[in-house]
């Protein structure tokens, strides 16, 4: 089990995103590999964002050996939508005042094709300046499932529904299938099945995911973002191409987004 990871046959990996990211960057340094990353707390794909993003990481892979992959976890912060009773959708925000946390103004539900359709455009910007690099693109991983943003009654309104978490994991395998076929030639990875593996049942994935979220509403514990890091490398190892089969050193590097 997990041959990449003890053959160190992953070099360097450089992680695009959010705190996701960052996190998924770490646990990918813990296993041994040069884990760089752009990622900052909040980042969201914004054409501003992307502007600031391409030139920044054009200059880290110049630096990097030819075939190093793009991984990209940046879609967390733009696939989840607050839904009010009326059928409007707005964004999670800062809604509180003086609470500088997010919330979920309604039911918190995935969001729908058409509402994401910029990101994707802004994907595709991505995948055409960085064409001669494999470009890994991580689904979003569930969110506020074992508690919700906080104790307001108008917030995250579906918590309490019985089939609130199925019905966010099927939305979110939707986008899966939607996102890639409207990303290629960027390979799209099932963030769910990073954390859970292939085969579960959808009580065990439902299972992983509530134990493994259960001390913070947005962010996974350690352990999960060090599960995705094994199944990450072992996903891109066969195509990766970093510059040999040596041991890796364990180096983490940071630019700003």
């Amino acid at each position: 089990m997990y041959p990449a990871v003890r053959s160190s046959c992953i070099e360097n990996i450089v992680f695009v995103g959010g705190s996701n990211a960052r996190a998924l960057s770490s646990a990918a340094a813990s296993l041994g590999a040069n884990s760089y990353n752009i990622a900052r707390g909040g980042w969201k794909i914004t054409r501003e964002n992307v502007d600031k993003l391409i030139p920044d990481l054009k200059e880290l892979m110049s630096g990097l050996p030819a075939g190093t992959p793009i991984v990209l976890f940046c879609m967390d912060n733009s696939s989840f939508l607050a839904a009010s009773e009326e059928g409007g959708l707005v964004p999670i925000s800062k809604c509180v005042e003086e609470d500088d946390g997010y919330h979920v103004n309604g039911a918190l539900v995935v969001a729908p094709e058409r509402s994401i359709q910029f990101s994707i455009e802004q994907l595709r910007r991505i995948i055409s300046e960085f064409s001669e690099y494999i470009l890994y693109i991580i689904t979003p991983v569930t969110r506020y499932i074992s508690m919700p943003c906080c104790d307001i009654p108008e917030h995250v309104t579906n918590f309490q529904d019985p089939d609130f978490l199925g019905q966010i994991l099927a939305d979110l395998t939707k986008l899966k299938f939607s996102l890639r076929k409207k990303l290629s030639p960027a390979v799209i990875l099932d963030g769910i099945e990073l954390v859970c593996g292939a085969g579960c049942s959808k009580e065990r994935v439902e299972q992983t995911l509530k134990a493994g979220c259960a001390s913070d509403p947005v962010h996974p514990n350690a352990h999960i973002y060090a599960k995705m890091a094994l199944n990450l490398i072992e996903k891109i190892a066969p195509t990766s191409n970093t510059g040999g089969n040596s041991p890796a050193v364990s180096r983490k590097r940071s630019w700003s987004a």
